[in-house]
């Protein structure tokens, strides 16, 4: 991953790699943390797909006890 961001002059850095968990309650929690961890280490950001739909909000709210936001906070 470092060598993705950190191989070309910043001024031809058009691309940047983001991590990308994709649907919050596929996602472990162990992986959550691991990607923040990654993140934090190499300075790659991290995009989600928040659900939308109520039914997926309440899941989120019953599985993880917080709100999709917080989730990631």
């Amino acid at each position: 991953m470092t060598a993705l961001t950190t191989d070309l002059p910043p001024h031809m850095r058009l691309v940047k790699p983001e991590l990308t968990p994709r649907f919050m309650l596929t996602c472990a929690d162990a992986l959550l943390h691991g990607l923040g961890e990654l993140a934090a280490r190499t300075g790659v950001r991290i995009q989600s797909h928040f659900t939308k739909v109520r039914e997926q909000v309440g899941c989120v709210r019953t599985q993880r006890g917080a709100e999709n936001i917080d989730v990631f906070d």
